[in-house]
């Protein structure tokens, strides 16, 4: 017993004799799972009653996971925020390891890193921080950068390049230059882009990353939004916006008046064949915003200023035109919308439920076709890679 405490007292790293003392009221339980069961080191810790101060140590963390014993462990060590947050740190500090490429701590952080890749890594954090009620972004967590990247990346995919400048001019203006020097990263393989984007950003020659620098000979773009241009808008307002080189006339709605006006205008003046409908949510998974479609108009509702504003039998009225029969509604995952709906407006469940008023989900079709093993350069398009995300 004398040699685990020793074991012990090594793991804490905490040179005072508190953490020896705790060490050495391990439980009887712990004694005599070491000595008759058999059990590997780890499973003897977890069936111990010490308290996670005593070790302040990523190994029984990560051996938790690889002995898959976690639920129980944090259900005893990690409950209060204090022990919340160092897991948050060990996950973090071991994906800042594997994204430097630098060797782990110990042999149990190795065979955790074969297991969980950096990206499974960083949507851990993620997770556990949302559900811990923890906003990393207030610390110097390194899977902040990734977030960040990912999200500019999904931007730089699928935005408009106008739009996307716009959307980075205001990403970045609060931001200190390790966040520019982050999305640079995102547009590097256009070198000249990237260059034009360093200039605007004002990255000093100094500082250029090293596949930017001797790139003087690039013209700058002056086309690049200038920085006083705001993505905001009034509450009530039209304004024509184009995408992929196409006009949109783009309604943003925030107040009752701007609702009725756009009802009036898109749904009553004129009657719609096809629509296209994402929502997004709030913490609580509830509809905060209601996005709407068609090929002529695009249509921004936020929910979430306008639930209370607006009395039930008129956001009734609303849905039993946005779900009319003669309407073919088109979505993506449509069933997590229809969650975050139902969760605001409970009686949208009676009125989706007929068949005549649901929604075409584009993630469903994909993946039949896919499985049926269609040919997808037909429908898609010779252009179509596989890890689009529709599948």
């Amino acid at each position: 017993m004398k040699l685990v405490i020793k074991i012990f007292y090594t793991l804490s790293r905490i040179d005072n004799d508190r953490a020896y003392n705790a060490i050495e009221c391990i439980s009887d339980n712990f004694k005599w799972a070491i000595k008759n069961k058999g059990e590997s080191f780890v499973k003897a810790v977890v069936s111990a009653n010490v308290p996670l101060k005593t070790w302040k140590n990523a190994w029984i963390f990560f051996n938790s996971f690889l002995e898959k014993k976690y639920n129980k462990l944090a259900f005893r060590f990690f409950s209060s925020p204090e022990e919340k947050f160092f897991t948050l740190q060990i996950l973090d500090d071991c994906l800042k390891r594997v994204e430097n490429k630098k060797a782990p701590k110990s042999k149990a952080e190795e065979k955790f890193r074969e297991i969980f890749s950096a990206e499974t890594l960083a949507d851990m954090i993620q997770k556990r921080a949302q559900k811990y009620g923890i906003e990393i972004e207030k610390y110097n967590f390194h899977a902040n950068k990734i977030f960040f990247i990912r999200k500019m990346k999904i931007a730089y995919n699928f935005m408009d390049k106008f739009c996307f400048e716009l959307y980075i001019l205001e990403q970045l203006k609060d931001q200190n230059e390790k966040y520019k020097m982050d999305f640079l990263e995102v547009v590097s393989h256009d070198l000249k882009y990237a260059y034009t984007w360093a200039k605007k950003l004002e990255i000093s020659q100094e500082n250029m990353p090293l596949y930017l620098q001797n790139n003087e000979h690039f013209k700058v773009d002056a086309k690049i939004i200038p920085e006083d241009v705001s993505i905001c808008v009034e509450k009530e307002f039209i304004e024509t916006c184009k995408f992929w080189e196409k006009s949109y006339k783009l309604f943003t709605v925030m107040t009752p008046e701007a609702s009725d006006a756009f009802i009036f205008e898109c749904f009553i003046k004129e009657k719609q064949k096809i629509i296209g409908i994402d929502c997004e949510a709030d913490d609580k998974n509830h509809i905060a915003l209601l996005q709407l479609a068609t090929r002529k108009w695009i249509c921004l509702i936020d929910i979430q200023t306008l639930f209370n504003q607006i009395p039930e039998n008129k956001w009734e009225k609303f849905f039993e035109r946005l779900f009319h029969p003669s309407i073919l509604r088109v979505g993506f995952s449509f069933h997590n919308d229809y969650q975050f709906l139902c969760r605001k407006f409970p009686f949208l469940s009676n009125l989706v439920s007929q068949n005549l008023q649901k929604v075409l989900c584009l993630q469903a079709l994909a993946i039949s076709i896919f499985e049926k093993e269609i040919d997808s350069s037909s429908i898609f398009g010779s252009g179509f890679f596989s890890n689009s995300g529709l599948a």
